[in-house]
């Protein structure tokens, strides 16, 4: 890529490398100097050498007209014309009374140590000798005086071109580094331009709606697609400004949206992760989008906005409720004929004359109808939970008896995986719950705690009222249900989704150990639908710990302990 140059190196190096200028430094004073000369009637009285050296300086003023360019003609004209103005001023000094002509070498000597650096110097030591102090010696007598002011003439056009020598290599080195730093810049340029053109393609092309917010949250830009999208959820036009309502809907489709649920209000509190909103008039063209933001960070750590990205997402809730209606369909036809199964089981084993080999097989029968029937219970929970259908019968109820009961349920299964089981409760601990959807959340904990424990291995139950902040001894806000095993432990990096439906984790993949990954899914949406969190510490090898907090009932303004 071509360097272009600076106003500042152009007028520098029109300076020191026009020929016809510099031939003017010297062509003027000596102008002068015949004026005065002329003026004063001296003229002709000063001999023959000083109108040869003022023909000369014209000669080389004449000559410095020929650069026009070439290299050739140049680097001649730059080794010719120093001698001819060495030999100018030296003709000129050839008269009767000496004159300060001998000053002028300085420009010759000058030019030399530019164009010629270290030679240059030389050069003018040699040109200033033999063209300009050897001949005024030969013409007059010298002596002491004279000979000094030969030395000082000689050491000032020495020094005069050593000084242009290395100012010339300094200023080119600094002309070359200046260059190096334009180059650098100009790539840097064009590699931005390259980028900001790439950036543009790809935001106009991608098949996502791209937002960018100002501080303030006005609107700064906007690509295609989501112009599109705008089109649907504002057909009578935008104002450019966070917040403004439309034809926007929550994620049920047709519950509109508030002032304080809009995305782009909520990017503005903190980065958004897949909101799903609908925008559209028409509910047959009305579209899904799941929209994630991030704060833009300027270089001075201020807010500079948000980046909100809108995703079309229709086809697949569209695929997903279908997935739902279609496992809660089937779900609920299985569980019927699942549960008939169960209970002609049931009632065969109760049949005293049946022999123990029937009786083996038919148990078998029942712990794995009694699986299956599980498992159709959860994928037809899952479905409810997914569209909203999940009803709580909430009631008064005492968790250290649902607890209880639990431990008692998983005993039969704990002997034969020689774990140990124990417990620490305190006697009563009511909650304003569902006894039913509580009993699946503590079971599901038990028998995970007991599944993946090792023989011999132990489970820890235990349950803690934990008095709120002010209030009088004995009263409790909170309480923890935390269930503990020394088994194989869950990874760091499956814990992350260990929530997630139908995950499982490494180990229990590892080891075979049967499962549909739904269980701890179902028990974090009850535990939250009671109000509650549910988390998770363990290490690989080290055991688990699972820790449900809830709040505890309170009535008539007492919590109830």
């Amino acid at each position: 890529m071509r360097v272009e140059s600076t106003p500042l190196l152009d007028r520098a190096d029109a300076v020191w490398s026009n020929l016809l200028l510099r031939q003017m430094f010297l062509a003027v004073p000596v102008a002068i100097d015949v004026a005065f000369q002329a003026g004063a009637g001296q003229l002709w009285a000063l001999g023959p050498w000083y109108p040869l050296g003022v023909a000369t300086v014209a000669l080389a003023v004449a000559v410095s007209t020929l650069d026009e360019g070439s290299s050739r003609v140049r680097t001649g004209l730059v080794h010719l014309l120093p001698v001819l103005d060495f030999l100018a001023i030296g003709m000129l000094r050839l008269v009767p009374e000496p004159n300060g002509v001998g000053l002028l070498v300085v420009f010759p000597a000058m030019w030399l140590g530019i164009d010629l650096r270290g030679r240059g110097v030389a050069l003018t030591a040699l040109y200033t000798s033999l063209l300009v102090c050897l001949p005024v010696m030969l013409y007059v007598d010298p002596s002491v005086v004279l000979l000094g002011r030969y030395a000082q003439i000689l050491l000032m056009a020495t020094l005069a071109s050593l000084s242009m020598a290395i100012t010339s290599r300094l200023w080119q080195r600094r002309e070359r580094e200046a260059a190096a730093q334009q180059q650098v810049i100009s790539d840097l340029l064009e590699a931005e331009r390259t980028n900001r053109a790439l950036t543009g393609a790809i935001v106009e092309a991608v098949d996502v709606g791209l937002l960018s917010l100002a501080p303030d949250g006005s609107y700064r830009s906007m690509n295609p697609r989501h112009e599109e999208f705008m089109a649907l959820a504002y057909p009578d036009g935008h104002d450019g400004q966070a917040g403004q309502l439309g034809w926007v809907f929550a994620a049920d489709g047709h519950t509109f949206l508030s002032h304080e649920d809009m995305p782009t209000i909520r990017a503005a509190q903190g980065d958004l992760r897949d909101y799903l909103i609908w925008v559209g008039e028409d509910p047959d063209l009305r579209r899904a989008l799941a929209i994630s933001s991030r704060r833009i960070t300027g270089v001075d750590g201020h807010d500079n906005g948000q980046v909100l990205v809108y995703k079309d997402v229709t086809d697949l809730v569209g695929a997903l409720r279908v997935k739902d209606d279609f496992v809660a369909s089937v779900s609920h036809e299985l569980r019927t004929p699942l549960t008939s199964i169960m209970g002609y089981i049931d009632l065969t084993l109760l049949d005293q004359e049946l022999g123990p080999r029937s009786r083996r097989q038919l148990e078998v029968a029942r712990k794995n109808t009694g699986r299956l029937l599980r498992l159709v219970n959860d994928l037809l929970f899952t479905a409810q939970t997914d569209q909203g259908r999940l009803a709580l019968d909430r009631t008064l109820v005492d968790l250290v008896t649902i607890v209880r009961e639990s431990v008692v349920e998983v005993a039969e299964r704990a002997r034969e995986g020689e774990v140990h089981v124990e417990m620490e409760l305190p006697e009563v601990a009511w909650v304003d719950g569902d006894p039913l959807r509580l009993s699946q959340v503590v079971d599901n904990l038990l028998t995970n705690a007991i599944k993946y424990s090792l023989p011999g291995g132990l489970v820890e139950v235990a349950l803690v009222l934990h008095p709120a902040e002010g209030d009088e001894p004995g009263s409790a806000s909170t309480m923890t249900l935390a269930i503990k095993d020394e088994g194989i432990g869950i990874s760091h990096e499956d814990q992350q989704r260990l929530f997630t439906r139908f995950f499982r984790a490494q180990e229990a993949t590892e080891r075979a150990i049967q499962g549909a990954g739904l269980g701890l899914s179902i028990c974090k949406s009850l535990v939250e639908a009671h109000g509650g969190t549910i988390t998770v510490e363990s290490a690989r090898g080290k055991g688990t710990t699972f820790t449900v907090r809830l709040p505890v009932a309170v009535t008539g303004g007492t919590t109830r302990i």
